[in-house]
């Protein structure tokens, strides 16, 4: 701190939020390496992506209590998180393997909606050396990416 600001930014995704499920419990103990299995379900569900749902929202809720300890002890520390959006990289064919349904839907999606890896770097960026941010922000782009975080 005495050389001015420094930053903590965490990385989540839109699938935080969709489904709507909130943070389970179940997802943030120790198991003993137990992460709940494998099973694909149909399209977009089943363990790998309940799990990754999870953890991304679990980045949300700790950078805003990281936030919230830092500003109650006068920190210049600023606790962010970006939402990149959906971006032409390789996450999608590791994210929810061998979920039934999804190769196609992926494809379409992936080829039609999604922005390039730059354009989905731009959020995070932002969070790392952009002049106009405060603590306690979550910036993601605008559309069916992103949702309700200040604006790429």
């Amino acid at each position: 701190e005495r050389n001015g600001e420094a930053r903590v930014v965490n990385h989540t995704s839109a699938i935080r939020v969709c489904p709507a499920t909130p943070a389970q419990a179940r997802y943030y103990g120790k198991h003993g390496g137990d992460l709940g299995g494998n099973t694909p379900g149909w399209i977009f569900s089943g363990a790998p992506l309940d799990r990754y749902q999870q953890s991304k929202l679990a980045n949300v809720l700790f950078t805003m209590g990281l936030h919230e300890r830092l500003q109650a002890k006068g920190s210049k520390v600023k606790a962010l998180v970006a939402n990149p959006g959906l971006c032409l990289t390789s996450i999608e064919k590791t994210a929810i393997p061998g979920s039934l349904g999804a190769n196609w839907l992926q494809t379409i999606l992936m080829n039609y909606c999604a922005q390039s890896a730059a354009d989905g770097a731009v959020s995070l960026l932002t969070c790392m050396v952009g002049p106009n941010v405060q603590s306690g922000q979550l910036w993601e782009p605008k559309g069916m990416a992103g949702g309700a975080g200040l604006q790429t």
